[in-house]
């Protein structure tokens, strides 16, 4: 996440860019410069950078109302300001707001980069921060041009960032790839895995593609930016029951293995109703996206997810596990339930149209795999593995 440097017109323009250049920040915290306050905020809303380094003057935006709009457009991100030395903010207010420090003009480049890591020292990594740092050091240390990270709990397969990869093919990479089974396909570009750390029910891998330098030391020089990332990790799974995919705004696949792994639990204690997962793939999705734009193709995941939702059954829960795959757990399925919610999945998406108000017409098929707890499996993580083995045409 950038370091963002903000000099409203007024201010001293240049000084205090140079002296951050001179502080050194690794990759992950590169120093940016904004002059404007909607540019500002409009960055803040789309890169959530760590910190926001504000110098401000007389004239210009008061410290207070600068705070509460970064706050309003990212949560997360914490301000540094430098101000008139009579500069009339009580302190108080303004580290409510997200104000970590507040230093008085003129500050000399050595106090303003220690002010600056001390922030950063307070402020959590966020997971995907981590990751990309994690990321960034092994594609510098092995000279690979992509990669990925892929956390694996419990099963379930989170991708956390990646790099030089077109986004079909790294969800593809997880949903078709379990690192606890074996190595990924050659197709993908002669990978290289690193299984940079790993406990009961957890491991972290970062996936190099297209020609990565194979060195075994790699894994061990990385366990630092790993542990990093393994931190904010654990302090996450509790809350994964609330995880969203950002696109649909249904649960995701580590959200679905943690709900399902409870129905499981319930089940098997109280021999309970039975449990059934289906997984819902659109066929010739690569290819719409090719046609039609990626844009629309998320659109249209959209329409599609609403389908599935209004064809099963409200106690049913549907969530998004892949690129473009989507899922059912059927919580107390009886004989015959399972089927029955396929058939009219696949009736409901023979009869859609979808896209017509962005006057397109298409049409689009599934393919589905349909599995029972205990039949196929005794775990959320074998029914996912059994659900996407046994996906078919409908």
């Amino acid at each position: 996440m950038p370091i963002v440097l903000f000099e409203p017109a007024g201010t001293t323009r240049g000084v205090y860019e140079r002296y951050l250049a001179s502080g050194g920040w690794p990759g992950a915290h590169a120093v940016r410069q904004e002059s404007q306050l909607d540019d500002l905020l409009a960055g803040v809303r789309h890169e959530a950078p760590a910190l926001v380094v504000a110098s401000l003057a007389d004239r210009g935006p008061h410290l207070i109302d600068l705070a509460a709009q970064v706050r309003a457009a990212c949560a997360r991100t914490r301000l540094l300001a430098l101000v008139p030395r009579d500069d009339p903010t009580p302190p108080q207010r303004a580290l409510g707001l997200g104000v970590l420090e507040i230093l008085h003009k003129p500050i000399a480049a050595e106090a303003l980069v220690l002010a600056v890591r001390r922030c950063l020292a307070e402020i959590p990594p966020t997971l995907d921060a981590a990751a990309e740092t994690l990321l960034e050091a092994a594609l510098a240390d092995t000279g690979a041009p992509s990669g990925l990270v892929l956390a694996v709990v419990g099963g379930a397969r989170e991708l956390l960032c990646s790099r030089g990869l077109d986004e079909e093919i790294a969800r593809e990479i997880q949903v078709r790839w379990d690192p606890c089974t074996g190595p990924p396909p050659e197709t993908w570009g002669r990978p290289v895995v690193l299984r940079v750390a790993a406990r009961r029910g957890e491991r972290l891998v970062v996936l190099l593609l297209d020609g990565a330098r194979r060195d075994p030391t790699v894994a061990a020089r990385l366990g630092a930016h790993a542990q990093a990332v393994r931190r904010v990790l654990g302090g996450q799974v509790a809350s994964r029951r609330d995880s969203l995919d950002p696109l649909t705004s249904l649960p995701d696949g580590l959200a679905l293995h943690a709900i399902a792994s409870d129905a499981i639990a319930r089940a098997a204690g109280e021999g309970g109703p039975g449990l059934a997962l289906q997984f819902v793939k659109l066929d010739g999705f690569a290819a719409l996206s090719d046609q039609h734009g990626p844009l629309a193709c998320g659109r249209l995941l959209v329409e599609a997810s609403r389908l599935v939702a209004h064809t099963v059954r409200d106690v049913d829960l549907v969530a998004r596990v892949g690129a473009h795959t989507l899922a059912v757990l059927l919580v107390g399925a009886r004989a015959g339930g399972p089927a029955r919610v396929a058939e009219r999945l696949a009736a409901a998406f023979a009869r859609h149209r979808f896209l017509t108000r962005e006057g397109l017409d298409l049409a689009v098929g599934i393919s589905l795999g349909t599995v029972l707890y205990p039949q196929h499996g005794l775990t959320a993580r074998d029914l996912f593995l059994a659900a996407e083995r046994a996906i078919l045409p409908a």
